[in-house]
């Protein structure tokens, strides 16, 4: 056990975990543990609220709440944050060219902002619950959540092409390899996609 007590989000970084603690003074006070050391002890970054939803490159970035929306950047081992883009983005993943978000002012619309760009584009105009990308950053998964035709989506990147992968409501959309992992709605059953190979079947892992 890392920790025993109520906590929030949760990023792992590295060698690090990066987490939410809820404070003494009711707030989400941010942490980060060591996960290749004995006995290490838990790190106080920052009083501040942090929604950790990225990692890259040795920087953490995550959404503004309690000022703006903007994305920001956070040097986890000096505590400091900064502006990163003056955008209004929800769970944002920043990748080597550009950075993926939910726009708020467009009703969680799936948006790209190139790194060398102030323009962003849109991947797909209706609202998004969830997203992730593939490990070789040449697919988006996202759920498509607007009440009349809701599923789950496949998009290349390279190619802009979209196809539909399932009808209905998932969540929990997780990328490793070259595998998508999610869940249903409810969170009863557990889905395995294959990318590679385009198959998909239920994740049903028997103890040997």
């Amino acid at each position: 056990r890392l920790y025993t007590e109520t906590c929030g989000m949760v990023l792992l970084g590295g060698n690090n975990l990066y987490y939410q603690t809820h404070g003494s003074d009711g707030n989400y006070d941010f942490y980060s543990l060591a996960t290749n050391k004995n006995d290490a002890k838990a790190h106080l970054i920052t009083n501040d609220y942090i929604l950790p939803a990225n990692y890259q490159n040795g920087l953490l970035y995550y959404s503004g709440v309690t000022e703006d929306l903007g994305l920001y950047s956070l040097n986890p081992e000096a505590g400091v944050s900064s502006l990163f883009a003056d955008v209004d983005c929800y769970r944002p993943i920043v990748t080597e060219s550009g950075t993926y978000f939910l726009s708020l002012m467009y009703e969680y619309a799936l948006f790209y902002l190139p790194h060398n760009s102030n323009t962003a584009t849109s991947i797909t105009n209706e609202r998004v619950s969830s997203y992730n990308i593939s490990s070789d950053g040449r697919t988006l998964f996202y759920q498509i959540d607007g009440g009349d035709n809701n599923r789950l989506c496949r998009y290349d990147i390279a190619t802009g092409q979209e196809s539909e992968l399932l009808q209905g409501n998932f969540s929990n959309l997780n990328t490793v390899s070259h595998y998508l992992f999610f869940t249903d709605f409810e969170e009863a059953t557990c889905y395995c996609y294959d990318i590679t190979s385009g198959s998909l079947s239920q994740f049903m892992p028997t103890a040997e």
